[in-house]
């Protein structure tokens, strides 16, 4: 059985989630989803309330594809903007790399959640975060953390088929600055 997780995104800086080059990635943050989620289950990650000045809007949804052991993706994937870590788990900050989790906490947070997790079947709204059609209320989540439960046995369906009916925000992303670069820490 395919499951839902839900949670906030703090920041949308491009890398937790990354959408890149037609896939989205989560190899950063949010550890405890990125170790126990399988593919086919649905990722539905919300905007905070700064971000959206509400909660409860969508900001992107994936469905897991894949499931690679995190140094793996790291070592295959290093162009990306959320491989943070070489191949060796060294933590490397360069032009195209962000430099949020430069810290030995943050750092093993990341490898606590053991996999980096990848869907080309992806939704991204960006600036345009979604409101949740009130039959799909129920799924909206606010707060720390993530949440699993709670979702009914037609929910993985009923969600999908409202995202592709829905239509897509921009997923372009403006280039990282240096200002930018160095925002707080995700949980």
């Amino acid at each position: 059985m395919t499951r839902i997780y839900r949670y906030v995104v703090r920041y949308d800086h491009g890398v937790a989630p990354c959408i890149q080059a037609g896939l989205c990635s989560l190899a950063i943050c949010k550890p405890a989803i990125r170790r126990t989620a399988r593919e086919g289950d649905l990722i539905l990650g919300f905007a905070s309330v700064a971000q959206a000045h509400e909660p409860g809007r969508l900001l992107f949804a994936m469905v897991v594809g894949a499931k690679l052991p995190l140094q793996d993706y790291m070592g295959l994937h290093p162009d990306r903007r959320d491989a943070i870590y070489d191949a060796d788990g060294n933590h490397r900050v360069d032009d195209d790399h962000f430099d949020m989790h430069g810290n030995a906490s943050d750092q093993a947070r990341d490898w606590r959640g053991r996999n980096a997790l990848l869907g080309e079947r992806y939704w991204y709204f960006g600036s345009d975060p979604r409101r949740l059609p009130p039959e799909l209320e129920h799924l909206v989540y606010a707060k720390r953390g993530h949440k699993l439960r709670d979702a009914r046995p037609s929910d993985w369906n009923d969600v999908v088929r409202w995202l592709d009916e829905v239509k897509t925000g921009s997923t372009r992303r403006q280039r990282l600055t240096r200002a930018s670069r160095r925002l707080g820490a995700c949980r």
